[in-house]
């Protein structure tokens, strides 16, 4: 079945128009109060996203000048599981068997990746990307306006730093993303690291270097279903 998924706001009557449309909505949210809202919106599944995932933060609405929640996976999973009654997924911080495990036993059904596909063959992401993100570690990255006007966790290069030695306020979104246009661009087409959004979450240490996307699968379930059993010898 088709699904369509959800982010950086409240869907409102989108949700019913895809499941009108025979799709599955899921909704991402950072707060038990927007899991709530999601489930009242009848989102077949909600995306818990903790803080440490990379990417744009999902909080359904900033002021300007206000810093979004940011309260970490190992909070926010339960909360939203105890909160609504639709399947939950976790997101955050999540790169390996023990992570799912760890999801599963806070009360998800299931698991988002984003960070741990970066360096899959099939990504997107450039020469200069990869080598940033293989030798950076969790401490490196920041959340941080620079790139759109909403906040985004990235590694830090001269873009975010600049952007925050300036103070400036950034443009609402979209408008910060259209005024760096051609800064981004140029940092594509030259492959400079330093120009373009670096976005990834906190689980950098954890990266395995290059493989196929189905291989990341795979081990994922692999280090999953062994941990599993080895949790479950314990408890015998």
């Amino acid at each position: 079945m088709p699904v369509v998924s959800f982010a950086l706001g409240d869907p409102g009557e989108l949700v019913a128009r895809v499941q009108a449309a025979g799709a599955r909505a899921l909704v991402m949210v950072t707060t038990v109060a927007e899991a709530l809202r999601a489930a009242e919106l009848g989102a077949d599944a909600v995306i818990a996203q903790g803080a440490e995932a990379g990417g744009h933060r999902s909080t359904f609405a900033i002021a300007p000048g206000d810093e979004p929640p940011t309260v970490g996976a190992l909070a926010l999973v339960p909360q939203v599981a105890d909160a609504v009654a639709a399947p939950v997924v976790a997101a955050g911080g999540i790169m390996d068997g023990r992570g799912v495990v760890a999801a599963l036993a806070l009360g998800a059904a299931g698991v988002q990746l984003g960070t741990r596909f970066l360096l899959a063959r099939e990504s997107g992401a450039t020469p200069a990307y990869r080598r940033r993100l293989l030798a950076a570690t969790e401490a490196d990255t920041v959340v941080t306006r620079a790139f759109t006007g909403r906040p985004a966790r990235g590694l830090r290069n001269r873009l975010t730093e600049e952007h925050r030695r300036a103070g400036a306020e950034p443009l609402a979104w979209p408008l910060q993303g259209l005024a760096a246009a051609d800064i981004l661009r140029e940092g594509l087409a030259r492959d400079d690291a330093d120009l373009f959004p670096l976005l990834a979450g906190q689980g950098l240490r954890l990266q395995r270097g290059e493989q196929g996307a189905a291989e990341i699968v795979e081990e994922l379930v692999r280090g999953a279903t062994d941990l599993l059993a080895r949790l479950g010898a314990r408890a015998g």
